[in-house]
């Protein structure tokens, strides 16, 4: 494993990440709203 494919991918974990959480939380909170 070269060092750019690691720092690559971990910035994909980085990224990737928040947007899923960030969906459901809003999708909580519209819920909620709309209830």
């Amino acid at each position: 494993m070269n060092q750019e494919y690691i720092n690559t991918t971990n910035k994909i974990k980085v990224v990737s990440k928040p947007l899923p959480a960030r969906k459901l939380g809003t999708n909580k909170v519209e819920n909620q709203m709309s209830n």
